[in-house]
């Protein structure tokens, strides 16, 4: 064999070396990607799929209404979150405040009495009141909260937005110097929801909100999620049923259309903040 033969084979031999470990680190990449998102365990990464959180609540109620506590994870990204927490009867979530994130509670079953917390110059301002069904609280980071479920006879049941992910609670005394940020708010997403998509303020900038009277067409979102919650209307996605209520993880490498059959008012979470930005056309 001629050392020309010899030095071909061994260029043969090292970019094959290369072409199977840049296929491992690939791999690996990916891995690594999927291990960084979690779904729960009503559909997959990369699918369309709602969540009925009516049947939810009365399943949970008639299963674990006996417990102070309950909760269960809807996606988990570095960049954002979406849970359910379901309070027991009489149950309190103590007040607390989240330091790296920003948070927005969808109340979707019973009344929930919340007080808050929050700097202002001169003191501490606080406010308490209740929130019935459909209420929309947003809680910015370092604004104090705390939650109570007052009826003796169901659990309170609310869809919790966060952007960054869930970090847990931080629970403060009210006199607790941590406690700052800005005021509280509350938003109104059948009545402020319009044809155009509209950016808002909460969440980094990556809530909107979307009023559906035909059909809207969604972009390809592949690898960034889209959660929306239904607050009224009736349609379809994806062969998917929309109705009030419904929670729905919007993905797919195609287009998506959403068919309205009655106007549908949506608050849509861009979680990864990668599929809605640029695209306010109706």
């Amino acid at each position: 064999m001629s050392s020309q033969q010899g030095l071909e084979r061994k260029l043969l031999f090292y970019r094959g070396v290369a072409v199977v470990l840049a296929a491992l680190l690939g791999l690996l990449a990916l891995k690594l990607v999927r291990l960084s998102r979690q779904v729960g365990d009503f559909g997959e990464a990369g699918q369309t799929w709602t969540v009925d959180l009516a049947d939810r609540a009365q399943l949970i109620e008639e299963t674990r209404g006996d417990q102070a506590d309950y909760s269960e994870t809807y996606l988990v990204t570095p960049e954002g979150s979406v849970h359910l927490h379901a309070m027991g009867h009489l149950q309190v979530t103590p007040l607390h405040l989240h330091p790296a994130s920003e948070e927005l509670v969808v109340i979707a079953s019973g009344t929930a009495h919340v007080t808050h917390a929050w700097g202002a110059e001169g003191g501490v301002e606080r406010r308490e009141a209740d929130y019935p069904p459909g209420s929309v609280i947003a809680s910015p980071r370092f604004t104090a909260h705390e939650w109570s479920n007052r009826a003796p006879d169901r659990m309170l049941f609310n869809v919790v937005f966060t952007s960054p992910r869930f970090s847990g609670n931080f629970y403060v005394h009210p006199d607790d110097p941590r406690i700052r940020g800005e005021a509280p708010c509350t938003l109104d997403p059948v009545r402020e929801a319009t044809e155009q998509l509209t950016r808002l303020p909460q969440l980094g900038g990556r809530l909107w909100s979307k009023k559906v009277s035909s059909s809207w067409r969604l972009p390809p979102t592949s690898g960034a999620p889209v959660m929306a919650y239904v607050f009224a209307g009736q349609g379809t996605v994806d062969g998917e049923a929309l109705k009030p209520d419904t929670l729905v993880h919007l993905e797919s490498r195609g287009a998506l259309e959403l068919r309205a059959e009655a106007p549908l008012s949506l608050l849509l979470f861009d979680v990864t903040g990668k599929a809605l930005p640029g695209r306010g056309e109706p």
